[in-house]
């Protein structure tokens, strides 16, 4: 069983996913709609994600979590920055919105502070949400565990090798075409995934 559908197996008793709970399971396809509007950020942890619809070159029309941590070192603050981003992966669902498979996509689609794959991987160790996070709907809560499960399940395996993969694809291109920045090429979108995908498929929920 996958790491997957291991965390997913907890569900089994819940009739409702997390796209009926965050927007009424109307999705609109609309890449600049994020459900809730200004994203799950919780300020003590950093942990930050949201849930969109749209449709892409890459992908066809999906459905997915993109999934932050917000923080701040002398690294960035060296910079000017009092905080920071980073973008771990998005978190693909299929037609009944459960998670279907993982993909990282460029730094333009998201315009975060870019970590190597194995920095980005220690830095969202122990991604959650606390206990003591403002909730609008209780059921939040059970969705912020739920996605911290699928984190802390899929971090060290399936999305630490997504993103060594990502670096080895973006070395190459960067030695195939010196002088330009790949990693704002709008024709780059999603450089690798973790499974379940096909050109063309549907994927929304």
């Amino acid at each position: 069983m996958s790491p997957l559908s291991k965390v997913d197996s907890d569900e089994a008793g819940c009739k409702r996913s997390i796209v009926d709970d965050l927007c009424g399971g109307g999705l609109p396809v609309d890449e600049d709609r994020h459900f809730p509007k200004d994203d799950f950020i919780d300020r003590l942890t950093g942990a930050q994600y949201f849930l969109h619809r749209h449709l892409s070159a890459e992908v066809g029309d999906t459905t997915h979590i993109h999934i932050f941590k917000r923080w701040s070192s002398e690294q960035t603050r060296a910079v000017g920055l009092d905080s920071t981003i980073t973008h771990l992966a998005a978190l693909a669902l299929d037609a009944k919105g459960q998670p279907d498979h993982w993909f990282v996509v460029n730094q333009w689609v998201v315009g975060d502070y870019w970590l190597s794959a194995d920095e980005t991987v220690d830095l969202f160790r122990g991604w959650a949400f606390s206990k003591g996070s403002n909730l609008k709907n209780p059921r939040y809560r059970y969705w912020h565990e739920w996605l911290a499960n699928l984190v802390a399940a899929n971090l060290d395996q399936t999305i630490h090798g997504l993103l060594r993969q990502r670096d080895q694809i973006l070395d190459r291109m960067v030695d195939a075409n010196p002088g330009v920045n790949v990693l704002e090429d709008r024709s780059i979108e999603v450089i690798c995934h973790s499974g379940g995908w096909e050109r063309g498929r549907t994927l929304h929920a």
